[in-house]
């Protein structure tokens, strides 16, 4: 009976070990420099379709209008369009707007109305297009702080960033897309939205053709809503739903040869199927903790260790912007908060 407790006590910690290490490898990455064309005077302009979400805004906020007035990007190189309809999906409404195009666009880049971008934004975006000719993933970053609730949602959501976008764009593997602050080639988008079921599958339909999607680091894309009732929270998370959530519907487009695999794909498939969220993760290395403790000091030891590590890198990733007076229990909220809605 022991022997069999020891062998789950292994396994388990070979499991959570590789989890760990592979988020450990992502983090360290994700501290190199990501400046992709940030610096560069390359000058070709390209003529954008920006589309702006208004689904679910609650508030008067409207900094991103106010920002695109202001930038500093030519503006007969690009027009604005909102997202008004309720009642259609989101790729709905962008197929439809698409549809209504008499301008030629080279590119499409999706924003949210409350965020705020900095008056370079688009000149950025188009210089690190430029020299990637690809898809580019902006730095979505909230600050909307001013409570635990809201520091602990900024503080899951920069963690995931760091990890999945930063992390795996320093690696060289797609990262995860947020369907705020992205950048799509418009004959590509044309080609393949109509089997698009969700914005969260753009990463995987780019890492199926083979197209690379860079994620610039230090562009930021803030969050200013400091208010977020119940239908803007589910709406949010629903836009930053991570990949494993929906898997089945990534199955179905490769059974149905939507999707072509490769060796990038697959490894994204892999670590999504095979690494849980990192909160399951962490509640699960610190239960397993206690229990080791409790039944045998000495195999808690590993567990220990483990667990000061994971829990060292993890507070690493999170930018000093976020540590505010909320912050402890903002932490200890994320770990130990069961709401569903989080």
């Amino acid at each position: 009976m022991w022997n069999i407790v020891n062998l789950m006590d292994l396994f388990l910690f070979l499991y959570f070990f590789v989890c760990v290490t592979a988020i450990v490898i992502h983090i360290i990455s994700s501290r190199k420099s990501n400046n992709l064309g940030l610096h560069s005077n390359t000058i070709k302009i390209h003529r954008y379709a920006i589309i702006i979400d208004t689904i679910y805004s609650d508030s008067k906020c409207r900094n991103c209008l106010l920002d695109l007035s202001k930038q500093d990007y030519d503006n007969t190189m690009y027009d604005v369009f909102l997202l008004k309809n309720k009642k259609e999906s989101f790729i709905a409404n962008i197929i439809s707007i698409i549809a209504d195009f008499s301008t030629p666009y080279d590119n499409l880049i999706l924003l949210d109305i409350e965020n705020s971008i900095p008056t370079n934004f688009i000149s950025k975006m188009n210089i690190a297009y430029n020299l990637s000719g690809t898809s580019i993933q902006a730095h979505n970053i909230d600050l909307n702080n001013r409570n635990i609730e809201s520091q602990q949602i900024a503080i899951q959501n920069e963690v995931y960033r760091q990890i999945f976008q930063n992390g795996r764009s320093s690696l060289g593997l797609p990262p995860k897309v947020e369907q705020n602050g992205i950048l799509l080639n418009l004959k590509w988008l044309k080609e393949n939205i109509n089997i698009l079921e969700s914005p969260n599958q753009t990463d995987l339909y780019l890492a199926s053709d083979e197209q690379y999607c860079a994620f610039l680091n230090n562009l930021y894309i803030v969050c200013n809503t400091d208010k977020f009732t119940q239908k803007r929270k589910l709406y949010q998370k629903r836009k930053r739903q991570p990949i494993l959530a929906k898997k089945k519907n990534y199955f179905q487009a490769i059974k149905s040869n939507k999707i072509d695999l490769n060796t990038d794909l697959m490894i994204t498939l892999l670590m999504s199927l095979f690494i849980p969220s990192i909160k399951l993760i962490w509640i699960s290395i610190i239960s397993l903790t206690i229990i080791t403790i409790v039944i045998d000091f000495n195999s808690s030891i590993k567990w220990l260790v483990l667990l000061l590590t994971f829990s060292f890198f993890i507070m690493a990733s999170i930018p000093d912007k976020l540590v505010t007076k909320h912050f402890d229990w903002a932490i200890f909220k994320l770990v130990f908060n069961n709401n569903k809605n989080n």
